[in-house]
Order: C-alpha cells, then sequence, then structure tokens
C-alpha cells in the first residue's frame, strides 16, 4: 500500500478523502453551496448584470448528484437546474438560490441582483413621490432617458392606460384594481420590446413619511429674479393634487451661518402666502412642520405650485405624512 501511494499521482488518493464533497458526499448529507462569492462574512450578497445580455451564473453544489438547485426571483422560481442563463429586465431584485436534496435537506442563498439597462435603454426617473399612484389614477415620471418610442406600460401584468410621452416626461393611468401593493413597471416600445421600469407603489393613501424631496437647496429672496436659488420651487404640483387635506408637510432645514438674517415662509407659485402661515424666523437647524388645508391644496392647484421662500437658509430635506 505504500508503494502504491508513491506510485500513484497525490490527486488520486485525495481524491477520495474528506475533503472533496464530490466523491465523499452522499443523499444523506446536508447540500452545500459553494460558491466563493456567495459565502457570507457580514457583507450584503450582490450580483450584477446587463439588460442587453443574459443573466448567466452557474452554481457549485454538494452532494452534486442529488441536489436540485431552484432559482426565485422576488419570490416566484424562474428557473431550475445549476446554470442559468436568461434574460431579465433591468432592475433590481432579490434572487434567492434553493439547494434541495432528495431527502428535502435544504440550503440557500439570498443576494440583491442588479441588472442595468442597456446604454440606449429607456430609464425612468428615479423621485420616491412620483413612485406612488392610486388605484386608477395618473402617475407622472419626471426626468426620464430614452422614451420617446414607449407606447405601452405595463404594472403587475397590467396595462395602464393613457401612456403619453413628452420629452422626458411618462405619464399613465394605472389599472383601477390594482390592490395595494408594491409593482413592478415594464415599458413597452413601439416594436412591442419590453424593457424593466423599476417599481412603483400602488395605493389609496400617500405612504407615511413619505421623502418628496432630498438635498441641499440655499434660498434667498434677495437674489435677482431669475436665479435658481431665489426660491425653492423643487416639486411640482401635481404632487399636490395627490395630497389629501391633513397632510403634514416636514421641511428639514439648515442655516447658513455667515448670512445676515434667517427667514423662511411657505407659499404659492404667485408668492401667495399659505392660509394660517407667516414668515418665519430661524435660530437654528431645524424642522418646520405645516399641515395643509384643502384651503392651502385648492391655492397649490390654482396658483401654479407650491414655493418655499425666505433667506439664510439651505433646504434639505421634504416629507410628507
Amino acid at each position: 500500500m505504500a508503494l502504491l501511494s508513491l506510485l500513484l499521482p497525490a490527486g488520486l488518493l485525495t481524491a477520495c478523502s474528506d475533503d472533496n464533497p464530490y466523491f465523499t458526499a452522499t443523499e444523506d448529507d446536508a447540500p452545500r453551496i459553494l460558491n466563493t462569492d456567495l459565502v457570507y462574512d457580514g457583507s450584503p450578497l450582490t450580483l450584477n448584470g446587463k439588460a442587453t445580455e443574459n443573466f448567466k451564473y452557474n452554481v457549485i453544489v454538494t452532494p452534486a448528484n442529488y441536489t436540485t438547485v431552484t432559482w426565485l426571483l422576488d419570490g416566484e422560481q424562474v428557473h431550475e437546474g445549476d446554470s442559468i442563463d436568461q434574460q431579465i429586465l433591468a432592475g433590481v431584485y432579490e434572487l434567492k438560490i434553493v439547494a434541495t436534496t432528495t431527502k428535502r435537506k435544504t440550503t440557500s442563498r439570498t443576494v440583491t441582483l442588479t441588472i442595468s439597462p442597456g446604454d440606449d435603454d429607456p430609464v425612468l426617473g428615479t423621485k420616491s413621490y412620483e413612485r406612488w399612484v392610486a388605484p386608477g389614477a395618473t402617475a407622472t415620471i419626471h426626468d426620464c432617458r430614452n422614451i420617446s418610442n414607449i407606447t405601452g406600460v405595463l404594472i403587475g401584468g397590467q396595462a395602464a392606460t393613457d401612456v403619453a410621452v413628452d420629452g422626458s416626461t411618462l405619464s399613465f393611468k394605472a389599472p383601477s384594481n390594482l390592490a395595494d401593493s408594491t409593482y413592478r413597471i415594464v415599458l413597452i416600445d413601439k416594436d412591442g420590446k419590453q424593457y424593466g421600469g423599476g417599481k412603483i407603489q400602488v395605493t389609496k393613501t400617500p405612504p407615511a413619511d413619505m421623502t418628496l424631496w432630498e438635498g441641499h437647496h440655499y434660498v434667498s429672496w434677495d437674489l435677482p429674479d431669475g436665479d435658481a436659488n431665489k426660491t425653492f420651487n423643487l416639486i411640482g404640483k401635481d404632487v399636490f393634487e395627490g395630497l389629501k387635506a391633513g397632510a403634514v408637510l416636514k421641511i428639514s432645514y439648515s442655516l447658513k451661518a455667515d448670512d445676515s438674517y434667517h427667514q423662511l415662509q411657505v407659499m404659492t407659485g404667485w408668492w401667495t402666502v399659505l392660509p394660517g402661515t407667516s414668515v418665519q424666523t430661524l435660530s437654528a437647524d431645524g424642522v418646520l412642520e405645516v399641515t395643509l388645508t384643502q384651503e392651502d391644496l385648492d391655492l397649490i392647484s390654482a396658483q401654479d405650485g407650491f414655493l418655499i421662500g425666505g433667506h439664510g437658509f439651505y433646504v434639505d430635506r421634504i416629507t410628507v405624512q
């Protein structure tokens, strides 16, 4: 036996050792997924692909002869087998890879799968407040790219109506029978090709503490007309059309310390002060809460939207509750 061990290649003997699961594992053993990039070390597990190419990935499992691999995308099984090679629309998904043996023993890995759009593919704007719509209501999404050929929209597999493209803006009416939930948007071009458009929340009421805008926008009504920082006017009036009386705007602000004074005022697009509000003198960073009445909403609709005026501060975030 000692002589045999000298004559045979080392790999032939070690292949039968406990270090090689392909030869030692049996159907009674627990399954293992051996891919090194699917080993959890405390960091988020991620995989990436591109919509212009099939997503391809091979899973190495043991015991290989007794294990079935299934692939679930956002909870829906899309494939079975060790290797996947199929088209996935652009978007961010939860991909769960499940290995199950003939004895029903199982293990899995869950990763974030990001499929990037092609360079010339349509891409929708990402403002969070434009990503919710009531059943049967119209959604308007700004800052889109490459959407000139889009003629159809699917939400949860159902066709939206009144689809319209105006430059970089896409609008559509959500199906009226959709239950409150989060759905994927699928865009369809004039040739029938489909593209991923991300997700939209269909709900009869806006989500609590929904972020309408976030950034760092300086405001000074001392600046000349036409200056982008004379006021804050970065939330379209169509957003307010979806709000109801009693909604609370929360305006987070920070002071520009070297300005000589600090004041804040909420107004309509015609600089009409919203009823029940007044100029606020600011002394420190903070949050101003404004409870919108039906009169406020009617004025915002009739007078070209919503403005924040004043001097000496930055608008950092606006949410609605």
